[in-house]
């Protein structure tokens, strides 16, 4: 198990894959499981750091008020996600190093 300094982006999904063995029963190991386990593990991380995001530009633009209109922030939510996506369109590549 040595690591290919060439491929550095695909670093941590190495690791994962390395806790897969061959067996006599044919089981992948836990490799495959902790991948998947690691992209869930992620997408809820993003989806929740967009939520309380969106929680606190809406608050701001109610002007602090607690009781706003749920289309608010669903309005904030897309507004974000668009930015960001139109964002990371422009950049590229270089865009996700940074």
């Amino acid at each position: 198990c040595g690591f290919d300094s060439s491929e550095n982006s695909k670093s941590w999904f190495n690791v994962m894959y390395s806790f897969s063995y061959p067996d006599k029963n044919n089981f992948g190991g836990f490799g495959p499981f902790m991948t998947y386990l690691t992209l869930i593990s992620l997408a809820i991380y993003f989806v929740t750091s967009s939520d309380s995001g969106s929680l606190v530009v809406d608050t701001l633009s109610s002007n602090g008020r607690s009781e706003h209109h749920w289309l608010q922030r669903v309005f904030w939510s897309f507004t974000e996600g668009g930015l960001a996506t139109g964002l990371l369109m422009a950049g590229g590549e270089d865009a996700l190093k940074a």
